[in-house]
């Protein structure tokens, strides 16, 4: 899957991002994938706490970028620009994962 972004940020430049060392398609669920709700809060885990999740989640909203950023959904974001509130997402689960294998965790990760 091959994104073009426009008008992305410059901000990964300026560190290490939780992200940098993940699979992008990571970040790209396809809904009808029988574990999609899996693999999207993982990719939501992958942001918790990274120093960038709010520039991410703000570039995602104005630009209306598809995928999970700034550890939100694209629906979370829909819901957060109707209520005219941008916030970063109360964290859930705090394991921050490992480098994304392709596939879902199970319990056991």
């Amino acid at each position: 899957m091959d994104f073009e972004f426009k008008n992305f940020p410059n901000f990964i430049d300026q560190g290490p991002s939780n992200c940098a060392e993940q699979d992008p398609e990571l970040f790209f669920p396809e809904y009808d994938q029988p574990n999609f709700y899996q693999v999207l809060n993982y990719a939501r885990n992958v942001c918790q706490g990274c120093p960038y999740q709010l520039a991410c989640l703000e570039f995602a909203v104005r630009n209306n970028e598809p995928g999970v950023w700034g550890g939100t959904s694209e629906l979370e974001r829909r819901q957060m620009k109707n209520r005219g509130r941008i916030q970063l997402p109360t964290p859930k689960i705090r394991k921050t994962p490992q480098r994304w294998s392709g596939k879902a965790p199970t319990k056991t990760d």
